[in-house]
């Protein structure tokens, strides 16, 4: 089996926040942070075409979402992160979707991630 390993962390920040919220990793972790309070939200096709998100926090592959900030506007953070992970994951084809879901009052329209 082929391994890939790919990371993107413009801004040296991922690590810090991952730990902060209790994020776990395992074969396959995909994380984003983004940089106010708005909610945007991480979603993961698996190869067996099972989505993880928001919605579905766990597929039947072993995916996982298990943080998931500024969901409500009553957990709100400056510091927001979201992680999916699969422990042991199986080999194919991952489909990684980012979504802008929802402008809290008071926080910016744009939001970079």
């Amino acid at each position: 089996a082929e391994t890939l390993s790919w990371e993107v962390d413009r801004f040296g920040l991922t690590p810090d926040r991952l730990s902060a919220a209790g994020a776990k990793s395992g074969d396959v972790q995909i994380s984003l942070i983004w940089f106010n309070r708005n909610d945007v939200d991480l979603w993961c096709e698996d190869p067996t075409g099972e989505r993880v998100s928001y919605q579905r926090t766990r597929v039947p592959s072993g995916g996982h979402l298990d943080v998931d900030r500024n969901r409500t506007q009553s957990q709100l953070t400056t510091k927001p992160v979201e992680n999916i992970y699969w422990p042991t994951a199986p080999e194919g084809t991952y489909r990684v979707y980012v979504h802008y879901f929802n402008r809290w009052p008071g926080e910016p329209t744009d939001t970079s991630y």
